[in-house]
């Protein structure tokens, strides 16, 4: 069996605000928690510099995101807290990370962890709510769509040799899926197999749309938090765009549906189709990755998270939108031509002009 020396338990939230954007208040109003100058932030900045662009000392993932660390909401706990949201579209991902420094059972605190740190996701949400109803502003949460489990191990042995040995692939297997369904050990296999997303020496990282497993040797030296964090940061990106597509596909819903002849709304509907162009560009075409290794990682977890076909359908929304759009303003424009007609017919622009005359 693989010798366990750490264990890092990190859990993300995909979260959806109210409102179709946050407003500069709203920003405001959750950086009161936040410390930009902790130990945190310097960490999730370092491992940010392996996989995106650094430009100024800010974060360039997504144009108009911003990481809050929000560890000072649980004093109480060993719990480590970060935010990262896009005010653009109103959504986020809450980062809770809890970390083991003694050799202990991955697949036991993997399973500890889920209860804890769904706790800490609600100690959140009802913070905002509370405050919110104190001072009558802020950011309340409309959903969040479930819990992104990562579990970060470091062996002693080397990776590499895991892979030589079924019974150690069986084991990988549980620590990722946390074995919550009991599988049979060819789909415990299946998991791990040839899904492998690194190529460094000393890591080997396989990520789901439901689950992620970073496992590490003595290779990594003393950059293990920082090599962790960048598989982090990989699949927090994957779930902040999954996020994003899903919260702007609902809303393009919801937009087609209000479509009328009478109000065909142009400028909402440029807004939609503008903010599904930016994602695109901004996450998968051009996304400011630092080196071909980050491309190929990225590229690699999106497809692992099953963004290809997440696109496709935000693309059909769109298409549905525009079509919708492009049927009102035609209801509209033969309307204001009927009316136009008959006003003609009745003599109201020649009643109108002798009234300007005079």
């Amino acid at each position: 069996m693989p010798t366990v020396e750490r264990v890092n338990n990190i859990s993300f939230f995909d979260i959806d605000f109210e409102g179709d954007i946050l407003s500069d208040a709203q920003l405001c109003f959750l950086r009161q928690w936040s410390d930009r100058e902790s130990p945190n932030m310097g960490q999730f900045c370092c491992s940010f510099r392996w996989v995106f662009d650094w430009a100024d000392g800010e974060e360039t993932c997504l144009r108009g995101m911003e990481r809050m660390d929000l560890s000072q909401m649980f004093m109480s706990s060993e719990l480590i807290a970060s935010l990262l949201v896009s005010c653009e579209y109103a959504v986020g991902v809450l980062c809770i990370w809890e970390a083991t420094p003694h050799g202990a059972d991955p697949l036991d605190l993997k399973t500890k962890a889920w209860d804890n740190h769904y706790l800490a996701y609600e100690k959140f949400k009802s913070t905002l709510e509370d405050t919110i109803a104190a001072s009558g502003s802020g950011v309340l949460i409309r959903r969040s769509e479930r819990r992104y489990p990562l579990t970060g191990v470091k062996i002693t042995e080397p990776v590499a040799d895991i892979m030589d040995c079924r019974e150690k692939r069986v084991k990988l297997g549980r620590w990722l899926t946390g074995n919550y369904e009991g599988q049979k050990e060819a789909a415990l296999l299946a998991a791990i197999e040839g899904q492998n997303l690194s190529d460094r020496m000393y890591e080997m990282l396989f990520i789901r749309w439901t689950d992620a497993l970073a496992v590490y040797d003595g290779g990594v030296g003393d950059n293990y938090e920082t090599a962790l964090l960048r598989s982090a940061l990989v699949y927090e990106c994957a779930i902040i765009l999954r996020r994003s597509l899903c919260s702007l596909a609902d809303r393009m819903d919801v937009t087609t549906a209000s479509l009328r002849a009478y109000l065909p709304n142009p400028w909402i509907v440029n807004r939609r189709l503008e903010s599904l162009g930016r994602i695109r560009t901004s996450f998968v075409t051009l996304p400011p990755v630092q080196s071909i290794e980050a491309q190929h990682l990225l590229k690699a977890a999106y497809n692992s998270f099953g963004i290809p076909a997440l696109i496709n359908h935000s693309m059909e929304k769109a298409r549905i939108l525009e079509s919708r759009w492009q049927w009102t303003k035609t209801q509209f424009m033969v309307a204001v031509g009927l009316v136009t007609y008959i006003m003609d017919k009745v003599g109201i622009f020649e009643l109108l002009k002798g009234l300007f005359r005079s």
